[in-house]
């Protein structure tokens, strides 16, 4: 690709002929555009920005790639404004952490159905034509998950000083905010949701048929209320995911995680065929 000027004088990017296999050119316009607005964005922020950076093997490719100025770090900001399916997105960054390189993705489309599943926000154009603005994915607590107003260059900053982090949360989301099951928040509002006692807790924190577990309950996990079709194998994986994430380089810690919402899945499953049959087991027993 080269800038070119037209014989009005208008100035153009084209195309070089003998360069089929460009990767801007199967792109669209506004796919190009938002990456610019990715790059410029994580400029003002005070990171470096470069455009379509490859993996070492050429498994990947970063639409934007953000990194400090030191090296210590590095970012990929995807731009994702056509259908995808789910397994996709997790696969693609994945990949991109198997070589030690974070990932976020961006897109302005409404009703993503992979928002959440990996870390990711949803962008808005505002109204004066100035910065895109955050929004759904950036949240603050206040015993109610509510959104957080913010442009772009605001939110780019604070995940590239670890201000806010990805975070599963467990506390209802407030109306008409969509439940997610990854959002992006501060520290201080994860140790805020977490000091709130079970008891206390909003709906979801409470087990199988109000029985406290202690913790999340797949009954009431967001993967369920938006998707129960899909039972509680997708809402097992998914707590799986966000373990293997969160505890690492751990793999004693993983094991027992990942036992426990097995374990809670098959007790919420039981009692909800109780729920159906009108006893459990153990009753049917004791008759």
């Amino acid at each position: 690709m080269f800038a070119k000027v037209s014989r009005n004088g208008l100035q153009f990017f084209a195309h070089a002929q003998s360069a089929p296999n460009c990767a801007l050119a199967l792109e669209t316009l506004a796919h190009h555009l938002l990456k610019l607005e990715l790059a410029n964005a994580a400029r003002d922020a005070g990171a470096r920005a470069e455009l379509e950076v490859r993996g070492p093997d050429g498994a990947w490719r970063a639409d934007v790639m953000a990194s400090d100025h030191g090296g210590t770090w590095r970012m990929a900001l995807e731009a994702q404004l056509s259908p995808i399916t789910v397994a996709d997105v997790i696969a693609r960054t994945e990949r991109m952490r198997a070589d030690s390189v974070t990932s976020v993705w961006f897109s302005d489309r409404p009703r993503l159905p992979w928002l959440g599943t990996v870390p990711s926000v949803r962008l808005a154009q505002p109204d004066n034509g100035q910065c895109l603005l955050i929004a759904e994915g950036l949240v603050r607590f206040d015993g109610l998950w509510g959104a957080v107003p913010a442009t772009l260059v605001e939110f780019l900053g604070w995940v590239f000083t670890r201000r806010i982090v990805p975070h599963w949360p467990m506390a209802d989301f407030r109306p008409p905010l969509t439940p997610l099951a990854m959002v992006w928040t501060a520290q201080r509002y994860i140790r805020a949701e977490t000091s709130i006692s079970p008891r206390k807790r909003p709906g979801q924190w409470h087990g199988c048929r109000g029985r406290s577990t202690g913790g999340m309950s797949f009954v009431s996990s967001p993967w369920i209320r938006r998707c129960p079709r899909s039972g509680f194998s997708f809402a097992r994986r998914t707590a799986r995911r966000a373990m293997l994430w969160t505890v690492g380089g751990r793999p004693g810690l993983r094991r027992l995680l990942v036992s426990y919402f097995f374990a809670a899945s098959l007790r919420c499953q039981a009692s909800s065929v109780a729920g159906l049959t009108g006893k459990t087991s153990l009753q049917r027993l004791r008759v």
